[in-house]
């Protein structure tokens, strides 16, 4: 009968040393590195990250939507184990767009610290402003330039055609080839210059 006694005296020592060495965590907290409280973000993955607690053998975490007064989704409640291996001090989650609230927690095995709430808001991704594009009836600059460049070659190559062309005959002939219209480098009134005779100046009858 002694050795049962001497047994169940020794299991109940050793049972109770765990929480006799545990350090007391109550009132400790846990120091959260992000999100922080009332942070927003956009819709994908979020990272959770906090800096181990001296003591704590694990952690608890839990994530509602809206909050926890009024949670209608339960996004995650999961227990993080830590050890020599382990340091248990991130979690990750993808969240929709909407708000929430999320809570953490150490313990180990005889205490366990006040839950610390969080709160934290998901927009939706913002959308890339569309760049300006040109009118299709608005002529871009190097256009502009190379019709004006058509219309002087034209120009001089009916000079050089007919050398005794006159300027009218010049302006008719850049009129009359396609997508060209007359510059600023050829004037839009022009009188020709006749001689008394009627013939034009730069001839002889």
């Amino acid at each position: 009968m002694k050795p049962i006694c001497i047994f169940l005296l020794v299991f109940l020592l050793l049972s109770g040393c765990e929480d006799i060495f545990e350090q007391d965590i109550e009132d400790a907290s846990i120091e959260v590195i992000a999100p922080k409280n009332n942070t927003r973000t956009e819709t994908g993955t979020v990272t959770f990250l906090w800096r181990p607690l001296d003591g704590a053998r694990s952690y608890r975490l839990t994530i509602v939507s809206p909050t926890f007064a009024g949670a209608s989704r339960l996004v995650a409640d999961t227990t993080l184990l830590a050890d020599s291996a382990h340091r248990a001090d991130r979690f990750t989650a993808t969240l929709d767009t909407g708000n929430y609230q999320w809570s953490l927690q150490a313990a180990n095995g005889a205490f366990r610290n006040k839950e610390q709430v969080y709160t934290l808001t998901v927009d939706p991704p913002q959308a890339d402003e569309p760049s300006e594009l040109p009118k299709p009836d608005q002529p871009s600059e190097t256009e502009e330039t190379d019709r004006e460049s058509g219309s002087e070659e034209t120009a001089i190559q009916a000079k050089s055609k007919n050398p005794t062309a006159t300027i009218a005959q010049i302006i008719q002939a850049v009129q009359a080839t396609p997508d060209v219209r007359v510059g600023s480098n050829v004037p839009a009134t022009i009188h020709d210059k006749h001689d008394a005779s009627g013939t034009d100046a730069g001839t002889r009858p």
